[in-house]
């Protein structure tokens, strides 16, 4: 599900990832970049609004950003309610397929999954 969120919003919604018992980080996209503060004492997770980068350009608070999450977060699930009420909604394929589409379009029998990169797209002092 593809969606529009503000800036704003987008902050809202990465620092509620870390709400609760079980803190959810969600997958960003290359060139999608951000730092947060973990408060020992208050147990909450503030992110710094100039940190929030997208293609090296801070993102603008006031600015609108599609957002693509699976059906599950989109429909409000783990605590994220508010993306049930964000404005032009797309579906998309399931996450399954989307997966395999990519898988044929970049892998082959003699050259399957590289290792993973160090991804430094999200960084912040630890939580709990």
């Amino acid at each position: 599900m593809t969606l529009s969120l503000t800036g704003a919003a987008l902050r809202s919604l990465l620092e509620r990832q870390f709400a609760g018992d079980r803190p959810r980080v969600l997958s960003v996209s290359r060139g999608f970049s951000y730092s947060y503060t973990f408060g020992p004492a208050t147990k909450n997770v503030t992110i710094d609004p100039h940190t929030m980068k997208l293609l090296g350009h801070v993102v603008d608070p006031a600015a609108h950003y599609r957002v693509t999450v699976n059906s599950f977060l989109a429909d409000g699930g783990d605590g994220f309610s508010f993306l049930r009420d964000a404005p032009e909604r797309a579906d998309g394929p399931l996450d399954v397929d989307a997966l395999v589409e990519y898988l044929q379009q970049t892998t082959t029998p003699t050259a399957p999954l590289s290792p993973a990169s160090k991804l430094d797209r999200i960084t912040g002092n630890g939580c709990r």
